[in-house]
């Protein structure tokens, strides 16, 4: 995540990434490198409470795949 990350809900998730990722994002164009610095928000619960881990994109894609379809589907980010 880099130093001039917001939080950002894109959809349900919460994610973090520059202003500059966000507008490329709202415009339907992220390059490779966004996918690799985006964070996402993954919601989890520990002893039932709500929690959740952070995972690059890339990551985040490859451990939830069910997640992609999800978050590509949600356009456009919001500024939290």
């Amino acid at each position: 995540m880099k130093s001039n990350a917001k939080r950002y809900r894109l959809g349900s998730f919460t994610v973090f990434m520059t202003p500059d990722q966000a507008h490329r994002w709202n415009k339907g164009e992220p390059n490779e490198e966004d996918s690799q610095l985006i964070t996402v928000c993954v919601p989890d619960s520990h002893r039932d409470l709500p929690i959740h881990h952070e995972f690059t994109m890339d990551l985040a894609y490859e451990r939830f795949p069910l997640i992609r379809e999800f978050i590509d589907e949600c356009y456009p980010v919001e500024l939290v």
